[in-house]
């Protein structure tokens, strides 16, 4: 994974460029796979959600929910900055934990990050946001 693109203030402006999903500008304590209450490969473990896979999940939740602004083929991109596309494994495992800090939510439910995607889009479930930490959690598994 590369280092994020988005230091504090960084993220911040993305975030607000792409409008913003009501969560907060989130930071590294607030990640579910990192932050002190966040997500455990335990936690995952007990709700069978260890054999996620880019195909099986990652490509469907990213298109759900990501690639409509997040692509390379992209017509509208509500302010998502260029080259953080998400259409491809390689896209998405090179902004993993940026994913998880604007997306994520741990199997707890007290660590839940809304910030993506953006207010009037669709937004995934809350079971979609604890798996999608879980996938990025297990090494995003092809």
């Amino acid at each position: 994974m590369r280092p994020s693109p988005w230091p504090a203030a960084g993220l911040a402006l993305v975030v607000a460029a792409c409008g913003g999903g009501g969560g907060g500008t989130p930071d590294a304590s607030t990640s579910p796979t990192t932050g002190a209450t966040g997500t455990t490969a335990q936690a995952c473990i007990d709700h069978g959600w260890t054999g996620l896979t880019y195909a099986s999940f990652g490509q469907p939740f990213m298109a759900s929910y990501c690639t409509s602004c997040h692509s390379t083929a992209s017509t509208s991109r509500r302010g998502a900055p260029q080259g953080i596309d998400f259409d491809t494994l390689d896209g998405i495992q090179a902004y993993a934990a940026d994913i998880d800090l604007v997306t994520g939510m741990n199997i707890a439910g007290t660590v839940k990050n809304t910030t993506m995607p953006p207010r009037g889009l669709p937004a995934p479930v809350d079971t979609d946001r604890q798996r999608i930490s879980c996938w990025i959690a297990y090494g995003l598994p092809p």
